[in-house]
């Protein structure tokens, strides 16, 4: 399941890459870019990331969570940051 605050919930692998296309069409030339390595707790992870248009600062941030499992996809969440977050990425003892 994929969570978007404008559209809801989407479920299943067909809906969200239909939900991530109608996503990325409105700003085609954005670029996601991980800004530290990947995390790990026990059997979860979480990647802090950033995206924009190429040269320009960050126009938001994230953080993609999920929780690792023996079979199948896991599932994973997507929390998106507003943009004065994405220009100043928090350490991870935030």
């Amino acid at each position: 399941m994929f969570y978007d605050p404008n559209s809801g919930a989407h479920r299943g692998r067909d809906e969200i890459h239909r939900i991530a296309g109608v996503i990325k069409a409105t700003h085609p030339d954005f670029q996601y870019q991980p800004i530290a390595p990947p995390e790990e707790s026990g059997d979860g992870v979480r990647v802090r990331w950033v995206s924009g248009s190429p040269g320009k600062a960050p126009a938001y941030a994230g953080l993609i969570s999920l929780i690792a499992r023996n079979a199948g996809l896991p599932p994973f969440y997507l929390f998106f940051d507003g943009p004065a977050d994405a220009a100043a990425p928090k350490g991870p003892s935030d």
